[in-house]
């Protein structure tokens, strides 16, 4: 028979473990569940219920609250039966609290629970991509409809995902004309596809000049970075008060099986993306003519990627 020793210490280790799991687990009982999306960070129980429409609503502008990151999105929120009070440090954590107001009331309707939420984002910068080039492109009022259930979530950058559906009068067969009539929202951020992905363009004839495979453009072509310049211009003209350009240069798994070949053969792969990376970010700044651009410089970056 197989003799099986437990050793005290083994066994006080796992008691101890067990005790941290239960004192976890009562410590997330204490924080109740509103149904709010995203959950706050801490919430406190009060007494009794409010009704919005009666209750008094206070805003108290501060210089600092009990969070743990992002100050300025930060809030204080505390419902009781006659009285609402907000306190924040910034308009955006003003907006932030309005926003679980209207949650709350959407909840519970006139009978609000009272309570104490003080809450912070964790992420300064929450937002989603929408992938318009691979399916119909939605019109304006699809956009609106879409930011406005986002913004609801605290969501506070959107961004669509664009190869041809940007909508640019030079070249007017790449994007649906009524794409030009949906402005872009005041949080939208600039992206825009500048490597591969570029299928729907290159299938054009007029456009096949730079072309290295059928979704990738040349890098070996002067013709490629003329018309990624006038692309980059239309983007920043569309979005001027963007914080940031997004690039996309992903899934390039076809560099150099074209017309390229001979470049990605003599240099390699890997350099040659870097220096697309590099033409382009060089493109940027030099189109840029908003100063909130937050371009990192990639020719810091090492010769070879792994």
């Amino acid at each position: 028979m197989q003799r099986i020793t437990i050793h005290n210490a083994t066994m006080k280790h796992t008691f101890i473990l067990l005790l941290m799991a239960v004192c976890a687990t009562a410590f997330c009982q204490q924080q109740p569940n509103l149904g709010i999306i995203p959950t706050p960070q801490r919430v406190e129980t009060l007494q009794g219920t409010c009704n919005p429409s009666k209750a008094k609503v206070k805003e108290q502008k501060v210089s600092q609250l009990p969070a743990e990151a992002n100050q300025d999105q930060a809030y204080k929120l505390v419902i009781e039966p006659k009285n609402i009070t907000i306190q924040y440090v910034e308009t955006p954590g003003l907006q932030n609290a309005y926003l679980t107001l209207n949650q709350l009331k959407q909840l519970y309707g006139e009978n609000l629970p009272c309570v104490a939420i003080t809450d912070w984002p964790a992420y300064r910068w929450r937002g989603w991509m929408d992938d318009i080039s691979r399916g119909p492109v939605p019109h304006a009022e699809y956009r609106q409809i879409q930011w406005m259930t986002l913004h609801a979530l605290k969501y506070n950058f959107c961004n669509y995902y664009t190869e041809h559906t940007l909508y640019q009068a030079e070249y007017p067969d790449l994007a649906p004309e009524y794409a030009a009539k949906c402005k872009p929202h005041p949080d939208e951020f600039i992206n825009l596809q500048l490597f591969a992905h570029a299928e729907k363009t290159l299938r054009i004839p007029f456009y096949q000049n730079m072309m290295d495979s059928k979704a990738n453009f040349n890098p070996s072509e002067e013709a490629t970075y003329n018309f990624l310049r006038q692309r980059i211009a239309a983007a920043i003209d569309r979005i001027p008060s963007s914080p940031f350009f997004i690039i996309n240069c992903d899934e390039t798994e076809q560099l150099g099986s074209g017309r390229a070949k001979k470049l990605v053969d003599a240099k390699g792969a890997d350099q040659v993306y870097i220096d697309h990376l590099n033409r382009c970010c060089k493109i940027i700044k030099e189109e840029s003519h908003n100063s909130k651009f937050k371009i990192q410089n990639t020719e810091s970056q090492p010769q070879n990627l792994c």
